[in-house]
């Protein structure tokens, strides 16, 4: 299953708000796209649903805020 929101969210906003909530100081890095990159994409979470009844209670900045507090509470075991 491919599972996403079904919202197009840029890798720009992805990267910035892994870093607000990891709290990196890692800069920006703005590269030319390498030739037959995909340039846009959105993933459907509809057959999911209509397979799993599974649909996103969260948002993506919500999601990635919870994620990265998984991965430093497991960094404490």
């Amino acid at each position: 299953f491919n599972v996403g929101t079904g919202v197009e969210t840029d890798v720009v906003t992805l990267f910035r708000t892994i870093r607000t909530h990891t709290g990196a100081d890692i800069p920006e890095e703005h590269v030319p796209a390498k030739p037959g990159e995909q340039r846009r994409s959105v993933l459907s979470y509809a057959h999911t649903k209509a397979t799993l009844g599974w649909e996103p209670a969260v948002d993506v900045e919500e999601g990635l805020r919870r994620t990265v507090a998984w991965f430093k509470e497991q960094e404490g075991r």
